[in-house]
């Protein structure tokens, strides 16, 4: 029982010391989060921290563009100009349903 425990044991350290030597757990979990993300299409998981670093470059690059919808759908171009309308907004971002709840 005793030789059981301890090869338990060494393999649980075994498994510690090889997800530590891949960067530690907070790093593996965001991996996850990732993988997770993009295979159930939540891309803005993805997106968040590239986002976060390029913001102003990207504000300042769509001020300079001309946007032309394609199609008669300008969800894309609308979501545009809500952005740029509230570009100097800070803080975490929470989706509301339809209703503004």
């Amino acid at each position: 029982m005793a030789k059981a425990l301890l090869v338990q044991a060494g393999g649980l350290g075994a498994v510690t010391k090889a997800v530590e030597d891949l960067g530690g757990f907070d790093q593996q979990y965001e991996q996850i989060e990732k993988v997770s993300a993009h295979h159930g299409n939540f891309w803005e998981v993805l997106l968040y921290g590239q986002i976060g670093r390029d913001r102003a470059v990207m504000f300042d690059l769509a001020e300079k563009l001309e946007f032309t919808e394609t199609s008669e759908d300008r969800r894309v171009l609308d979501a545009l100009t809500h952005a740029m309308r509230h570009q100097g907004a800070r803080g975490e971002w929470r989706r509301t349903s339809s209703t503004g709840t």
